[in-house]
């Protein structure tokens, strides 16, 4: 066997199991064929396998590589749009607080990154210094050609499709929300929409949350797996107030840190978690979730 078949050997069983289950069929024949992927990307690329066991997350596998003596990330997932953006996202960000990415071909699904100490992450630091760090991550919002912008997802379009489906999930998962609760966001929606348009689009990652950002070797805090769409950066900061939660009013302390070191407006700060809180709420009972859908009825609560 070569090092790619024993590399495609030790892809974990929950990894398989999850590309199968979103992609069916085609993801099993794309398991099925990633040692030749692997391989052919790594002779494409000029690239050495350094170890043969991958990290993975729930559609992505990475290996550890070297090229010129130089250690990087090669990431491998089926190609698809989310990938696409991600890749792209990326190339914007162009390494600020961001993982930096060196080569990709979206049409295979592959990306040559930065490699980055995973040993430990923004999960395993004092709370304080958490809050600090990805208060400063915050801050980074890439601005981009508008000619650009068809491609990625708008906040604003976004919260008014939520709005619309809220009452309906609300009564079919047994009316989590009360009445009030649901004004409330909808009042935010409200105060949302009538704020006027950035002159400039900027993305914003929808999902900046505490074990998303891990060091480079210099001991530099860097995110990685962003999910990117245009919007404020208010918008990003719901992630580290549901994580690490302990209560709500910890929770509006916590708001107030990070507005003060984002530089963020509290108002618009307050009016994106309460909806995002609701939405993501009403998907995390969808999904069987049980501990986060009760914190976030309790903020919702807190915040109406």
């Amino acid at each position: 066997m070569s090092i790619y078949s024993d590399a495609g050997e030790a892809v974990p069983a929950e990894f398989r199991a999850g590309v199968e289950t979103q992609h069916g069929d085609f993801g099993r024949h794309w398991i099925d064929r990633l040692p030749g992927l692997l391989e052919s990307v790594c002779r494409n690329w000029h690239l050495v396998l350094v170890d043969v066991v991958p990290r993975h997350g729930y559609l992505s596998v990475v290996w550890q590589v070297e090229q010129a003596a130089q250690s990087y990330a090669l990431k491998l997932t089926v190609p698809s749009e989310t990938f696409q953006l991600e890749t792209a996202a990326l190339l914007a960000w162009d390494g600020r607080a961001m993982v930096r990415l060196v080569q990709c071909d979206a049409e295979r699904g592959a990306a040559l990154l930065q490699w980055l100490d995973a040993s430990v992450s923004l999960e395993d630091v004092p709370l304080d210094q958490a809050v600090a760090v990805a208060g400063e991550m915050l801050t980074a919002a890439p601005q981009i050609d508008r000619s650009t912008t068809n491609w990625f997802s708008d906040a604003r379009a976004e919260v008014e499709q939520w709005r619309k489906a809220w009452p309906s999930r609300n009564t079919s998962l047994g009316r989590p929300f009360s009445a009030a609760m649901l004004q409330a966001a909808e009042a935010a929606v409200v105060g949302i929409m009538g704020r006027p348009e950035a002159e400039q689009p900027a993305l914003v990652n929808h999902d900046l949350h505490y074990a998303n950002v891990i060091r480079d070797w210099n001991g530099h805090w860097v995110c990685v797996d962003p999910k990117p769409l245009i919007g404020p950066p208010e918008y990003g900061l719901a992630p580290l107030i549901w994580r690490r939660y302990s209560g709500a009013e910890n929770s509006l302390e916590r708001v107030k840190s990070l507005c003060r070191i984002a530089g963020l407006d509290r108002e618009l700060a307050r009016d994106w978690l309460l909806v995002r809180t609701v939405d993501y709420a009403l998907w995390a009972l969808e999904a069987g979730l049980t501990t986060d859908p009760a914190n976030c009825c309790e903020l919702v609560d807190r915040l109406g």
